[in-house]
């Protein structure tokens, strides 16, 4: 959500129940993007990066936390993509918040117990699903061509990482069988950040 108001009323609106019920998992997954060199970065866009990448994910923990510790029980989880990881080109914001939610991931432990972070590689995203046909445009080449082209070569499986496969390791973090499984990143990456 890039709306903190939003966020906040969301999970305020569970805690107290008029929303649904006790908030036993907190996940925070959107996040916005823009690449372009640093040089050439406008300082204009770095709030509303920062705001919706990092303070979203801390407002979200801060809200649903009471509860969570009140129970003895509960869960959050921020995604950082490979980028809470690694680099790459023309990346700055991108990487910078996503370390930001590593970090959060990191920090909250020491507090509450268990937190993590899921570090994905390139994912076929609503946000990819877009991007496809005006690369498949602009260089006139296959779907196959732009999911390709879009992994790094690091990215050994070759293979966008599906929706379903990240959601299904956010699932295992609720399990208590994860209950240790707390204050680190997990690459879901194709073999990404293993270089």
């Amino acid at each position: 959500m890039k709306d903190a108001a939003m966020a906040c009323a969301t999970i305020t609106g569970c805690t107290n129940g008029t929303d649904g019920g006790p908030v036993h998992a907190s996940a925070k997954t959107a996040f916005m993007q823009h690449i372009e060199q640093i040089e050439g970065f406008l300082a204009e866009r770095w709030p509303g990066i920062i705001a919706t990448n990092v303070q979203n994910s801390s407002r979200t923990i801060r809200h649903a936390l009471h509860a969570m510790k009140a129970r003895k029980w509960g869960r959050t989880k921020r995604a950082a993509s490979a980028h809470g990881l690694i680099t790459s080109p023309n990346n700055a914001a991108h990487v910078t918040t996503k370390r930001g939610r590593v970090g959060l991931g990191k920090t909250v432990p020491d507090q509450a117990g268990n937190v993590g972070a899921t570090s994905s590689g390139h994912v076929l995203a609503p946000m990819s699903k877009q991007q496809i046909p005006d690369t498949v445009k602009a260089f006139d080449i296959g779907k196959e061509g732009v999911k390709r082209g879009a992994l790094p070569d690091a990215q050994v499986t070759k293979e966008l990482v599906t929706v379903k496969q990240r959601r299904a390791l956010c699932a295992a973090f609720v399990f208590d069988e994860a209950a240790h499984l707390t204050g680190t990143a997990l690459p879901v990456d194709g073999g990404w950040t293993a270089h």
